[in-house]
């Protein structure tokens, strides 16, 4: 199916997703990303669809990734009801093989990735059966104290001042 430019498909996501569809945004108008992929639980498309397209979504999604420019995992977001449920994991796999089949992209975990962002990588490699593990930086994220993310993303703009727990003051 395609709606305004945007290729919409319909497949199945592992049960524990139920719920959930997705948005992929390629070529997001932002140099430092190749890929925005925004995750929603809500039912406003059936369970299982992804829209791909070059345009972003107004919604401030549930969950998100951006994916720089060699594929890596920059920036991971959960809306705090989601958090501690489990959902990264079955859907960092799902997305690992969808982007290699669809996109003919190898997804990885960032070497400067968070001490949070590397249990969830090492949960989705030990499930999804991934012998190979992306480098760790020495002297990156994983070494300091986890913060809290801002309130706002940097990007994209067109999310500024949606995200659930309030505004920035």
């Amino acid at each position: 199916m395609n709606l305004n430019g945007a290729q919409i498909l319909q497949v199945d996501l592992p049960d524990k997703l139920d719920g959930f569809w997705v948005h992929i945004c390629v070529k997001p108008h932002n140099d430092q990303f190749a890929y925005l992929v925004s995750a929603y639980k809500n039912d406003k498309y059936p369970t299982g669809t992804i829209i791909i397209s070059e345009e972003l979504f107004y919604d401030y999604p549930d969950m998100y990734v951006c994916l720089d420019k060699n594929y890596y995992t920059f920036r991971i977001y959960t809306n705090p009801i989601h958090r501690r449920q489990g959902y990264w994991i079955p859907l960092g796999i799902f997305f690992k093989h969808f982007f290699s089949k669809h996109f003919k992209v190898e997804l990885e975990a960032s070497p400067d990735r968070s001490k949070v962002a590397d249990l969830i990588y090492n949960q989705q490699r030990n499930v999804g059966g991934q012998d190979y593990a992306s480098p760790i930086l020495a002297g990156g994220r994983i070494e300091r104290e986890e913060m809290e993310p801002p309130r706002d993303p940097a990007f994209p703009l067109i999310w500024f001042g949606q995200r659930i727990g309030g505004f920035n003051e």
